[in-house]
C-alpha cells in the first residue's frame, strides 16, 4: 500500500491572494466603451491600460470615482484602437499593472448598430473573456460592406 506524504499548504503572498479587479463592461451605439471596476486589490488605481497583443502598443484610459466604490474608464470611439487584441489591466499610479476579469458585458447597442457612412470604415470593440479568464477587448476594422438581415424566400 502506497501512502502520500501530506503536501504543505500553497503559500499566498499579497498579489496571488488578492482578488483581481474585475470590469463591467458596456458598449455604445457609437462604438465606445465603459468599464465599471471593481474589487480592486490595489487602492488608488489610476488607469486603465489596454496593450495590444505583440505589439509595443498601448493605451491608457484614467480610472475615476464612480457610483458605489466602482472606478470608470470609458474609452470613446473617437479614440483609435487599431487592428487586434488587447489586455486589460488595472495600473495603480505608482505600482505594477494588474491583469483585469471580466464581469457584465452589456454589447446590446451594439446589435442595431448603424456605422457611420462618412468614417470609410466600420470599427468593432468587443471584450471577452480569454480561455485563462482574463478580461481582453478585440478590435477590428473593416471597409463598408453589406449585411443581410431577414431573407424571406
Amino acid at each position: 500500500m502506497t501512502t502520500l506524504a501530506p503536501q504543505p499548504a500553497p503559500r499566498h503572498t499579497d498579489e496571488y491572494a488578492a482578488t483581481p479587479p474585475r470590469a463591467d463592461c458596456v458598449a455604445d451605439s457609437a462604438g465606445g466603451l465603459t468599464f465599471d471596476i471593481t474589487g480592486s486589490a490595489r487602492a488608488g488605481a489610476a488607469y486603465l491600460v489596454l496593450r495590444r497583443r505583440g505589439s509595443e502598443d498601448e493605451v491608457c484610459l484614467p480610472l475615476t470615482p464612480a457610483a458605489d466604490g466602482r472606478l470608470r474608464a470609458v474609452l470613446p470611439s473617437g479614440v483609435e484602437l487599431p487592428e487586434g487584441r488587447w489586455n486589460a489591466y488595472a495600473q495603480p499610479a505608482d505600482g505594477a499593472p494588474q491583469r483585469m476579469v471580466p464581469g457584465v458585458n452589456d454589447l446590446r447597442s451594439l446589435v442595431d448598430r448603424v456605422p457611420d457612412a462618412a468614417a470609410g470604415h466600420v470599427a468593432v470593440r468587443i471584450p471577452y473573456a480569454t480561455r485563462h479568464g482574463n478580461l481582453t477587448v478585440r478590435s477590428w476594422l473593416r471597409a463598408p460592406h453589406a449585411e443581410a438581415g431577414e431573407l424571406y424566400v
